[in-house]
């Protein structure tokens, strides 16, 4: 199934849906044409398409290892204790690493971070160890 945008804000979007268990009905594609709009503005929200700068105009600086590691956890479904247990650092000082985190993403929340994370591919290649 194949359907794109027109011309929105932020661009156009183009989605291919592979592998459906069955040969799709006009009724999905009428389904995708109302969904795409939502589904273009949730892919600016993630980066895609957008360059992925930082939302605050702050300068683009690398993730470091460090941070990668604590968006690896935080992916697990760590809390910030949790992470900072299997680190070795406190609590409190993953709190301030997310905080980085979130600038250099340009997000607000954990949740955001690891969709502007995972669309960036900063987290295919982390693979911490305990």
């Amino acid at each position: 199934l194949l359907h794109g945008t027109e011309k929105l804000a932020g661009g156009a979007t183009f989605f291919a849906l592979f592998g459906m268990p069955q040969r799709p009905h006009a009724r999905h594609a009428y389904f995708l044409e109302l969904l795409l709009p939502q589904l273009h503005l949730a892919m600016l929200r993630i980066g895609q398409g957008s360059g992925a700068a930082p939302a605050r105009g702050e300068n683009a600086r690398p993730v470091s290892r460090r941070e990668m590691e604590i968006l690896h956890w935080v992916r697990e479904g760590k809390s910030n204790d949790e992470v900072g247990q299997i680190l070795g650092i406190s609590g409190l000082t993953v709190k301030n690493h997310l905080q980085r985190i979130y600038k250099t993403l340009g997000v607000r929340n954990r949740t955001q971070a690891v969709a502007r994370g995972t669309a960036l591919r900063l987290l295919d290649a982390t693979h911490p160890h305990a």
